[in-house]
This record gives C-alpha cells, sequence and structure tokens, in this order.
C-alpha cells in the first residue's frame, strides 16, 4: 500500500514525540524535527514494513479496497466483473485481517470458490479421523433442514453436534472447518458459512460424510 510505505520510509532515522509508528503523512509532516533524526545508518526492516502495511489493508474501506485488489485478483485468475459486487465485497471484508500484502489475496479467498477449492494434507488428516466423520455428518444433516446459512443457523448447529457427539473444542471446530474450507487455518468459520450459501456448504459437507 502506498501510505504504508510512505509511513514506514518516515519512520527510517526518525521517531516521533508519543512514540506512535502508524502516522499518516500529514502527521509525520507535522510532528517531524531535526533533533529527533537518528545520527546512525538506518535499517531497512522489512518485517516491520510487512506489519505496517497489514495495518493499512486492515483500516483500509473495504470498497476502496475491493478495487485496489482487482489487479492482483485478475492475476490470480479471478474474473472481477463476473463476480457479484456486493458478495466480494462481504468476501473481503471478512479476509482483509488476514493479508499482510495485496499480492495474497488469490490464497485467502479460494475457499469461497468451488473451482478454486482444494483440501490441504493437514486437512485430509483430520477428516480422516472416524471421530471427524461423525462431527462433519451430524452438522451435515442440522444444516439440510436449517431454513438458510446465517452466522445463527450455524451457531445452532454447533450446538447441535455437541448435544449430538459430545464433541468440543479442536474435535468440534477443525472437522467443519477442514470440510468447509479444506485448510485448517482461516477466518470466522460462522462469517465463511453464511458467505458460503448452503448449498455449496452442503455439497463439500456431504463430500466428507457419504
Amino acid at each position: 500500500m502506498p501510505e504504508a510505505l510512505i509511513n514506514y520510509l518516515g519512520l527510517l532515522g526518525s521517531s516521533f514525540t508519543d512514540g506512535r509508528e502508524v502516522l499518516s503523512r500529514e502527521e509525520m509532516i507535522t510532528g517531524f524535527a531535526l533533533e529527533r533524526a537518528s545520527k546512525s545508518g538506518a535499517i531497512f526492516d522489512e518485517e516491520k514494513l510487512h506489519w505496517l502495511n497489514a495495518i493499512y489493508i486492515r483500516n483500509c474501506e473495504t470498497g476502496n479496497l475491493v478495487e485496489r485488489l482487482k489487479p492482483f485478483l485478475e492475476k490470480a485468475g479471478y474474473k472481477t466483473d463476473a463476480i457479484d459486487a456486493k458478495w466480494l465485497n462481504e468476501v473481503i471484508e471478512l479476509v482483509k485481517t488476514e493479508l499482510t500484502t495485496l499480492a495474497e489475496i488469490g490464497s485467502h479467498i479460494d475457499i469461497f470458490f468451488d473451482d478454486k477449492y482444494e483440501i490441504t494434507e493437514e486437512a485430509r488428516q483430520i477428516l480422516k479421523k472416524e471421530s471427524a466423520f461423525l462431527v462433519v455428518t451430524v452438522f451435515g444433516e442440522y444444516v439440510k433442514t436449517a431454513a438458510g446459512n446465517s452466522q445463527e443457523n450455524y451457531l445452532a448447529a454447533i450446538k447441535y453436534v455437541k448435544e449430538k457427539t459430545s464433541a468440543k473444542g479442536k474435535e468440534l471446530f477443525m472437522p467443519i472447518r477442514a470440510a468447509l474450507t479444506g485448510k485448517v487455518h482461516g477466518p470466522e468459520l460462522e462469517k465463511v458459512f453464511a458467505i458460503l450459501g448452503k448449498d455449496t456448504a452442503l455439497k463439500r459437507l456431504e463430500s466428507f460424510s457419504d
């Protein structure tokens, strides 16, 4: 993000009175003082630049961020003109807290597209367990009878699975995440469930509970 790079360059070899590190260009201009400039050479810390960049991505208004992400989405194989704009905004709003750079977006939204959905080896190992099979099957049974795919329905399904299987903690949540997303890490699962839609969720669940 240009703002992040400017912010980072402004911090090289200098500091600000209140110790803040996330500052706008205007705040850096106002707060700069030559006497606080370091006499030693500046050190380029790429990790800190990525940290700052993640903050700017997270704080960016979602509609604005979507426009900035479009070239990276296209490069990753997503036809942005063919994707419902409201739905895409919901997806980006959810995953933007996971991003360090804009170029990473493809690997974070693939869970929402059937043609990009893949099971990682970690997820596959979780789903091989008999206890995971039961959790996914019971979760799918509830989803099939639910009226929709809201976050409330997700929470109700989780409660139902707890009652029927006595699973809790990772034994409860990891098989569901693995089946729905193909991964073992990611954004809040109830929000993922709501965005995926009932039909997509059921198709993925049933492929591991047959």
